[in-house]
């Protein structure tokens, strides 16, 4: 129905406007009517008129000019105009008509359906650009009374528009917005930057120093995409007192430490004794933490060993595999829990290699979708552009993995689980060293946690979660990782509003690696000549015994005396595998003996955990690769025929 639209009808012709208002009547329109222009031009400026339905032949003045009066006017510039006419109907006429302003041009005798049909459309048309002035005027509102500093800005740093905020922030006269004489030196790159995210009309953030009231201020920016595609909206935070007080603070922090270290020669017995306590309470966090488990996990693989050896002596060996399986499955689970130890503590030697982060997460969400059940829904918002990141690819994917389950956890009720990437540039930050970094961010809208406690959530062996459903190495592993690979992760949450993790990894210089061929493939040697040194007896011949099976040769030494024997003898070695942690001398510097003996010989280090190995760029050579204890059989094999296939 159309009770509220009042419609007026100007025509000298009464019959005319009588016809018309019995029309329009019949379809619920209010209808006012006038003879003349001047008495419609007087209802219009007295009256609230929805449409206006106009004679172009009046009496007193031309329908044309009415328009044009209306049009004039703020009030009435947008007032629906219908014009009807008998005699004008030329086309000259009809264009006259709607280029002075008129919406639409009807010729008497006007269909009543038509003249319905145009009504309507022009009150739909009004009502949406009523509804779009509104949206607009509180979008202004919003624009220029907030206090943080926003722009639209074009992919040449020109200034579309701005509020006051911005205006203050960039020192510039409104009139002359011209953002390019507002920074400081020495940021071509970080510019440049800048200009193609705008160019391309993508997300950004990154950080820059601009210069306000002739002082140089630091500013983090954030880009997004605006309605123009060749416009950004921008929003910009000054952070400088807030980097002011992280830089005061470092440095009462080092004032503190270095009057520490004066007053510690004074009371190192205290501080021995202190040392000596939080040890102890360290080892009872870590039995009590992980014990439980570790039992567990030997339980499995002590009693499957003794049942394949009462199965084996007593030759009934049908479920010799299922013991076997499941000892294996125990020893890699305590092997999996020892990687974490060692990632929280930073100890753990990482493959680092570039990474596209996004596939990765996208391999994983078939897997994700049924590890966090039915009742949560998963969104993947990745950056649409390859996020090559140089990370551990398998600690990558623990960490997504973690960080969705622990996402889960907090929905016990159901809800949504974010997986965002992007990228970001960090510049000064005191956790990140300066350049680009992918974000990697989990987002859940679950229970949250208390502020009191989002300082702890990094620690080991903290959790919120029941006894025995958490052993608190999730968090702090992540952690490890992140700082490890050179980047950082930071928690945002808050109780009913859920929680977000987010992990910043340094973005990757190299080339993409591509992919070679799965675990079926044949590792199987030629008769090549392995130096096998390692100190464990036991764990020599098993390593000796993989390779001979699969058509190497060996050569086994116990110690490094006994390698360099091997080393300085005519003897052909094609390979030297070699533990890290040997006495009296590493593996490391074996290595560098047996470069100097046999040039370019191709090197495999075997570690369970050595320190200087965490650095794998820094401790590896040219031809030289490295594997991580314990091992399976196929990796060795992989290993081996990659060192020996790259030499």
């Amino acid at each position: 129905m159309n009770t509220e639209s009042r419609v007026l009808v100007v025509d000298d012709n009464a019959a005319t406007r009588y016809a018309l208002r019995r029309r329009l009547e019949r379809h619920a329109y209010q209808v006012l009517e006038a003879g003349t222009g001047s008495e419609g031009l007087a209802l219009i400026r007295s009256e609230t008129i929805d449409a206006l339905i106009l004679d172009v032949n009046l009496p007193d003045m031309s329908g044309f000019d009415i328009v044009r009066t209306l049009r004039a006017e703020p009030r009435t510039a947008l007032l629906p105009v219908i014009h009807v006419s008998a005699a004008s109907i030329q086309t000259g006429d009809i264009v006259t008509g709607l280029e002075a302003g008129a919406d639409a041009y009807l010729v008497h005798p006007v269909d009543a359906d038509v003249l319905l049909a145009t009504l309507r459309t022009l009150l739909r048309v009004r009502d949406t650009e009523d509804a779009l002035r509104a949206s607009e005027a509180r979008f202004r509102e919003i624009f220029v009374n907030v206090s943080a500093p926003i722009a639209v800005l074009g992919a040449d740093l020109s200034v579309q528009e701005c509020n006051h905020a911005f205006a203050q922030l960039i020192d510039v006269d409104v009139a002359d917005l011209d953002l390019r004489r507002c920074f400081a030196d020495d940021q071509a790159s970080m510019l440049d930057e800048l200009r193609t995210r705008l160019a391309a009309g993508e997300r950004w953030r990154g950080s820059l120093t601009m210069q306000v009231h002739g002082k140089a201020r630091e500013t983090e920016w954030q880009v997004s995409p605006y309605r123009d595609s060749a416009l950004s909206l921008v929003f910009v935070e000054d952070v400088t007192e807030h980097r002011r007080r992280e830089r005061l603070h470092k440095a009462q922090l080092d004032d503190a430490t270095t009057q520490l270290a004066h007053e510690v020669a004074e009371r190192a017995r205290t501080e021995a004794q202190l040392l000596q306590m939080q040890k102890m309470e360290a080892l009872g966090n870590l039995t009590g933490g992980i014990a439980h488990d570790f039992n567990n996990m030997l339980t499995g693989i002590i009693t499957s060993l003794e049942l394949i050896q009462k199965r084996v002596a007593e030759h009934r060996l049908d479920r010799v595999q299922l013991y076997t399986d499941a000892a294996l499955n125990s020893a890699m689970s305590a092997a999996a829990l020892t990687h974490r130890l060692l990632a929280f503590a930073r100890k753990q030697p990482l493959d680092n290699r570039a990474v596209d982060v996004n596939e990765r997460i996208r391999s994983l969400e078939d897997m994700l979708v049924r590890t966090i059940g039915e009742q949560i829904s998963l969104t993947l918002e990745l950056n649409g552009k390859p996020s090559i990141a140089l990370v551990d690819p398998s600690q990558l994917e623990s960490a997504v993995l973690n960080l969705v389950i622990n996402a889960r956890d907090a929905l016990p009720q159901g809800g949504h689980i974010w997986v965002n990437t992007y990228t970001a540039h960090f510049s000064g930050d005191p956790n990140l060293a300066d350049g680009a970094y992918i974000a990697l961010s989990v987002r859940d809208d679950g229970t949250g946690i208390e502020h009191a406690l989002i300082d702890k959530v990094f620690d080991p062996f903290f959790t919120t979660k029941p006894v025995g459903q958490g052993t608190g190495l999730g968090l702090s592993t992540i952690y490890g990782f992140a700082r490890q690979s050179g980047g950082h992760a930071g928690i945002r949450s808050a109780p009913g509003h859920g929680t977000e993790v987010t992990v910043m990894l340094p973005v990757s210089s190299e080339p993409l690696l591509v992919q070679g061929v799965d675990g079926q493939a044949h590792y199987r040697g030629a008769g090549e000549q392995v130096l096998i040194v390692e100190d464990v007896p036991s764990v020599r011949a098993f390593v000796a015994e993989v390779l001979e099976e699969a058509g190497y040769r060996c050569i086994q030494a116990g110690d490094v005396e006994t390698a360099l024997v091997h080393l300085q003898s005519t003897a052909q070695i094609d390979l030297l595998l070699t533990d890290v942690g040997l006495p009296r001398m590493n593996g490391r510097e074996l290595a560098g003996r047996a470069r100097i003996l046999r040039q370019g010989l191709p090197i495999l280090f075997m570690t369970g955990y050595a320190e200087k190995a965490i650095n794998r760029e820094v401790f590896l050579g040219t031809g030289m690769e490295l594997l991580a204890k314990p091992f399976k059989m196929n990796e060795l094999l992989e290993k081996v025929r990659a060192s020996l296939s790259a030499h």
